[in-house]
């Protein structure tokens, strides 16, 4: 059975907008602009996009197993996408209904009869991109592209440091160690550790909230940096990094650079 490769050779054409980044760092008002281009759908936030680039970091071997995952999923979102199925009509979560132009429509498929399968996928899924936000679970590998190749655009969000250190300490007095931390955990010695304290649980057990802030973010910047410059298995002209300052600062400029890098029309 080890010789078994799992793949999924029959896929959606559609394509998917990656928009991954540390929390509080502009991934909400990106996804308020990609809203404005014609063919984006509905965003979201799938918690098996976070784990599968995890588990794939610790154990590279399962790589054909967690993409051919990836790519089921990916493809039930796009149906789903298509025949308005599972949407969230929460008012304000991120990837409520209402918050996407074309909301009315995808109401109103509701009450109509899904379309043939043929017109899925030959009319409306090539046409479509949709957005997925992450939370910085690809800053260390190059696993998204590797998946979807071609069919990906990455867009990585940062922000001034001195405003995550905060934000981030806060997010973990709130949530750590109640049922809401979704994170993928791993133990030693009957000692439970987040993914991301690879390497320095000692250090981990030892520190406070704001240390902790601080170690974990200096760690996703250095490796998605570092991932930017040295993986020579990256296709730079599919990913591009949006800082949060500039984008508040000269929001048009900005939107017309995403624009050109998404190669795709806009409402006007």
């Amino acid at each position: 059975m080890n010789n078994i490769k799992y793949s999924r050779e029959a896929n959606y054409n559609s394509n998917i907008i990656l928009v991954d980044g540390f929390s509080g760092t502009g991934k909400s008002l990106t996804l308020d602009l990609l809203n404005a281009f014609n063919g984006v759908g509905i965003s979201h936030s799938e918690l098996i996009f976070d784990y599968l680039p995890i588990l794939y970091q610790f154990n590279p071997d399962n790589e054909d197993f967690a993409k051919a995952i990836l790519n089921n999923r990916f493809d039930e979102i796009t149906y789903n996408v298509c025949t308005s199925r599972n949407i969230n009509f929460r008012l304000k979560d991120l990837s409520s209904v209402f918050k996407h132009p074309s909301w009315f429509n995808y109401l109103k498929n509701l009450f109509k009869n899904v379309p043939n399968d043929k017109i899925i996928e030959k009319d409306i899924v090539p046409k479509l991109n949709i957005p997925i936000w992450t939370h910085a679970t690809s800053f260390n590998n190059d696993f998204y592209q590797k998946t979807f190749g071609e069919r990906i655009k990455i867009l990585f969000t940062v922000r001034d440091p001195l405003f995550s250190v905060d934000n981030y300490k806060k997010y973990l007095d709130k949530i750590v160690k109640t049922p809401r931390e979704l994170q993928l955990k791993y133990s030693i010695n009957g000692i439970e550790y987040p993914w991301y304290t690879k390497d320095w649980e000692e250090e981990y057990k030892e520190a406070n909230s704001t240390e902790k802030s601080i170690k974990i973010l200096s760690n996703g910047y250095n490796n998605l940096f570092k991932n930017l410059i040295h993986n020579k298995n990256f296709n730079k002209t599919k990913i591009k990094v949006i800082f949060f300052e500039n984008l508040i600062l000269d929001t048009d400029k900005n939107f017309y650079n995403l624009a050109n890098f998404l190669s795709i029309d806009y409402r006007k």
